[in-house]
């Protein structure tokens, strides 16, 4: 006879749609049912429901609810009688130790997944005098180091999605290197590929000139992202490519406005669309000359991943998680985060020499489709949640 599947509660709160939401979709939704019966603990909006309508998926139950203290997150897991916990972190301390605590209570097996490189902790008091020393033992910067620290600790393990997000835990905040993992996100390499569609019939559904040289960011708008800087570089080559510039900015987020007004006041209205968000952004990857990402901070960079895997060549800021996704030079362009000078000639660089940019992009399907399939991160997630403790 054969066992059932562990139930598995995953623990999530939300901002909104984006990497680290669909990356758990995806594991979900690909996940062997044998092996785990998955739900959703979210203590924000559920972003998910819709989605899961979306793609038959009506029976993974999704829990909204609101918990702080030990004793509520106790009560909220004790419910779900979980045999594993895995918390789904956006950003570093999303969720309080005492979330942790009560899991470890609760279930034999608690995983926090990292999907964003933390920013490094404030620096240290000076340490004059008794007072001083003691301030940094006692003061409030090291309790919230303690603090974060303990989450580290009360995880059985603490998956990383590149190890950028590893290094800055282990080595910065003292997590237990023994307790930390790299396990890189993965995408569909089947359905992230060509689709035969011209790029010229696609820019037509679009509504975007054949002629033009486009290309795409798929983002939310927020101030990690940095689209404020893309809307300066654009500026830059737009001067030299008057006519034919076009960028087209998928997605949505509370900068939206602010981002809108800006490329107004700078005299992109012609040069930038923003579409808003898109659950199938397939088509403007299909209509783009080169992928470009303006980002300050990633953990990893998804959205460049599914780029890669449409033949794209890649702009992208070289940053932590970045410069792990475009290792191989030769799939695309790494400049220095922060410069819109720097991005514009990165991306001028690629448009001006299209047969490089061809081979890039050929090169960066063949590193997706050996680094980053989606079957590959699914078992291995799965086989860390379902470990012994």
């Amino acid at each position: 006879m054969s066992a059932r599947p562990a139930r598995v509660l995953f623990v999530a709160s939300p901002f909104g749609w984006g990497g680290s939401e669909k990356h758990l979709e995806d594991l979900i939704t690909r996940a062997d049912s044998t092996r785990i019966d998955p739900s959703i603990l979210c203590l924000g909006p559920d972003v998910y429901t819709a989605s899961f309508l979306r793609r038959g998926l009506a029976g993974v139950p999704v829990h909204e609810a609101r918990a702080s203290t030990f004793r509520e997150f106790r009560r909220r897991f004790t419910t779900h009688r979980p045999q594993a916990i895995v918390f789904v972190n956006g950003k570093l301390d999303l969720f309080p130790w005492q979330a942790y605590a009560a899991a470890r209570v609760c279930a034999r097996r608690v995983i926090a997944i990292e999907h964003l490189q933390a920013e490094p902790p404030v620096d240290p008091p000076a340490a004059h005098g008794l007072r001083g020393r003691l301030r940094r033992f006692v003061g409030w910067r090291a309790r919230d180091m303690r603090r974060i620290r303990a989450v580290g600790y009360l995880s059985h393990q603490t998956v990383c999605v590149s190890n950028a997000v590893r290094r800055t835990l282990v080595e910065t905040y003292g997590y237990p290197a023994s307790r930390t993992t790299i396990v890189y996100n993965g995408i569909d390499v089947k359905h992230y590929r060509p689709s035969g569609r011209s790029r010229e019939e696609a820019r037509e559904a679009l509504g975007i000139p054949r002629d033009a040289e486009v290309l795409v960011d798929i983002a939310r708008l927020a101030r990690l992202k940095r689209l404020d800087l893309l809307l300066q570089a654009l500026v830059v080559l737009s001067q030299q490519r008057p006519t034919t510039l076009r960028c087209v900015i998928v997605g949505q987020g509370p900068l939206e406005d602010a981002l809108k007004a800006q490329a107004n006041a700078l005299g992109l209205a012609d040069t930038v669309a923003f579409v808003g968000h898109h659950d199938d952004p397939r088509i403007f990857l299909e209509a783009a000359d080169v992928y470009v990402t303006s980002s300050e901070r990633e953990g990893f960079g998804l959205a460049l991943v599914e780029a890669m895997a449409y033949e794209l060549p890649c702009v992208a800021t070289d940053i932590g998680g970045h410069d792990e996704v475009l290792a191989d030079r030769a799939t695309g362009v790494l400049v220095p985060p922060g410069s819109p000078e720097a991005l514009a000639h990165g991306i001028q660089r690629v448009l001006d020499h299209p047969a490089e940019a061809r081979a890039m992009g050929i090169a960066a399907r063949r590193a997706v489709e050996a680094r980053f399939d989606i079957e590959r991160m699914v078992a291995q997630l799965v086989d860390i949640v379902l470990a012994r403790a």
